[in-house]
């Protein structure tokens, strides 16, 4: 008697309606291409579109026909839909394996204010911070004014939900905070004012179950910011200029916020560390880029994990 058996059809995820598209793009069709030369699985290329839809061979498709013919599932999709927890709760609805983390906590890893209270609640440093909606515009005056008794300039404004830099400034005094804020709300439902903390711009990646470890790092990656804050656009230093004692500190706080988040298979975190070796948590992500310029798989392959190793340890979690 024979049996027939498939190879295990795999969805790779990619595009989206984030200003990453570009790089969602670019690194799932590493994957892809990476599946076809492994030859034991069979990529199914879903690109999603700017305005949401799935889109297979060309084609519109409803993603439960989509995830029927599914084993398993990877996304390359980052910013709103990408990073919220939407997509993975459809992949769970549907009882499809990925690698990830589940939505709840991949949601609260996307808000940069509860990401902020997580890590503090698990001990670690965050600046003085302030979150700004949209509904406080016409009371700007009174918010600015809370904003300065809490903390001094000079000040990074962000959206709470955003990834790669986008709209992201730094104010010097009240006026510019003011004028920062009036612009900044006009597109966002809500910000982060938080206060600018001198030092060093630090990313840690964490990958849980690689190489045999339970939270593998990346070694503390120095970047050096871009006038947009974008982490792919701007030089990076590896390792970081830091002494041993900094980077082990820094190493730890990213295997404690991984932990503190409830994240599962893959995440990176930001930080300031100061001219005094102070360790400051950002924010963390997710799911981070593993497109060619993205930090994480500039950590990564400086240990030499590349791609293909990746696949394989993406495939021993998903199938766990």
């Amino acid at each position: 008697m024979s049996f027939v058996t498939h190879k295990q059809r795999v969805v790779i995820l990619r595009g989206g309606t984030g200003v990453d598209r570009a790089r969602s793009m670019q690194s799932g069709q590493e994957l892809i291409d990476l599946l076809h030369a492994d030859g034991r699985a069979e990529p199914i290329d879903v690109q999603v579109s700017p305005s949401g839809e799935w889109l297979l061979h060309g084609v519109v498709r409803d993603p439960a026909i989509v995830l029927a013919q599914a084993d398993a599932a990877v996304s390359t999709l980052r910013g709103q839909y990408g990073e919220d927890g939407i997509l993975y709760r459809e992949l769970q609805r549907h009882a499809v394996p990925y690698f990830g983390s589940d939505p709840y906590t991949t949601g609260i890893a996307f808000d940069k204010h509860l990401s902020k209270d997580t890590a503090n609640k698990a001990g670690l440093v965050i600046a003085r911070h302030m979150r700004v909606s949209k509904s406080s515009l016409p009371d700007l005056p009174r918010v600015v004014s809370s904003i300065t008794e809490l903390m001094p300039a000079p000040y990074i404004v962000k959206p709470t939900h955003g990834a790669s830099g986008q709209d992201i400034f730094v104010a010097h005094g009240v006026a510019e905070l003011a004028n920062v804020l009036r612009g900044i709300l006009t597109r966002h439902d809500d910000v982060l004012v938080e206060r600018l903390v001198e030092g060093k711009v630090i990313t840690v990646g964490v990958t849980a179950g690689l190489r045999g470890q339970d939270l593998y790092t990346t070694p503390a990656i120095e970047l050096i910011p871009t006038e947009s804050y974008d982490p792919h656009m701007g030089d990076k230093i590896i390792p970081a200029r830091l002494s041993s004692k900094e980077k082990e500190a820094v190493a730890e706080a990213a295997r404690a916020a991984h932990v503190a988040a409830g994240l599962r298979d893959i995440s990176r975190s930001d930080f300031i560390v100061t001219n005094d070796g102070a360790v400051v948590f950002l924010e963390i992500n997710a799911v981070p880029s593993l497109a060619p310029d993205a930090p994480m798989r500039a950590g990564l392959s400086t240990l030499g994990v590349g791609m293909d190793e990746l696949w394989h340890h993406m495939q021993t979690r998903i199938l766990r």
